[in-house]
């Protein structure tokens, strides 16, 4: 008797894992979020002299759950490509190398032999898994068209504040433990610099830090003029919207128009504009006059 087959092959659990979409599910995307919430957290309280040595083994359990979750997420996502043609295409995308870059580097530095507190700082790198994410969102819900782009933004703001509060950190914690001794002081100047605010009580020592703080500060311009511009179109949008709106309800409001689609009244107002341009050459009684020539030649 043929021995019976009890599992499926891997390329079939990968195939069905692929119909299944379960990447795109709402609730593995929060559960995404709140594990990738939970380390960074765990991250920054490893830089608390108080808080690590009180809870250091408890939150390195955290941090190596959260890994575990991001490389069996990797996993997954490798097997879950099928076909060798498209695993070397999907390999070669952005997402998966956002994706190896959160789980890699870690293992690597403290194979390395790298000290577990600065090893961990690698995992400010799963900040960098936001924007698939948030494409995702935006595919998947139907949210208002100017929400995304300023999600977009916010993204890019949470971004650099932690990689500039964790790269100050490295850089200016030996030399000053009391502005950049752990990770929410050097996140607190981060946000100062970040909104151009600088209130000055921190203040980088060294060649990297100040060359780090210039790039922020250039970034929290760009950051907030993007900000600015989007909110200014969103403004300009909703006025001419308004006015469209506006403008519609005279137009049908006149008998004459009310059964004629947008394109029919489109073309009247330009007759209206050429015949008023051609009678009269300025002023209200040119676009009157235009417009009552036109209706004549209607009737």
């Amino acid at each position: 008797m043929a021995k019976q087959q009890l599992f499926m092959t891997p390329k079939q659990i990968g195939f069905l894992l692929g119909r299944m979409r379960v990447f795109n599910s709402h609730n593995l995307r929060s559960l995404q979020y709140l594990i990738l919430a939970v380390g960074l957290a765990a991250m920054m309280a490893m830089t608390v002299p108080r808080i690590r040595a009180e809870t250091s083994p408890w939150l390195e359990v955290v941090l190596w759950c959260c890994l575990a979750f991001f490389a069996g997420e990797l996993a997954v996502k490798i097997w879950a490509s099928g076909k060798a043609g498209e695993a070397r295409s999907r390999l070669l995308g952005s997402d998966l190398l956002i994706d190896f870059l959160s789980v890699l580097p870690i293992p690597c530095a403290l194979l390395a032999g790298v000290p577990a507190e600065t090893a961990w700082l690698l995992a400010s790198l799963w900040v960098l898994s936001l924007p698939p994410f948030l494409r995702a969102v935006a595919a998947g819900a139907d949210c208002p068209a100017r929400s995304a782009p300023l999600a977009s933004v916010f993204i890019i703001f949470l971004i650099v504040l932690l990689l500039a509060s964790v790269a100050l950190y490295s850089l200016e914690r030996a030399s000053q433990p009391e502005q950049f001794g752990s990770l929410p002081l050097s996140l607190w100047w981060a946000v100062t610099t970040l909104t151009t605010t600088g209130y000055g009580d921190a203040v980088p020592q060294t060649f990297f830090g100040r060359l780090i703080a210039g790039i922020v500060m250039i970034c929290g311009l760009g950051v907030f003029g993007l900000w600015t511009g989007i909110l200014a179109t969103g403004f300009a949008t909703e006025h001419r919207r308004r006015e469209f709106i506006r403008n519609w309800d005279l137009v049908t409001s006149v008998p004459f128009l009310r059964n004629l689609d947008a394109p029919a009244i489109n073309r009247v107002d330009a007759h209206a504009a050429a015949a008023g341009r051609g009678r009269t050459k300025r002023g209200r009684s040119a676009r009157a006059a235009g417009r009552l020539h036109v209706f004549h030649r209607l009737r």
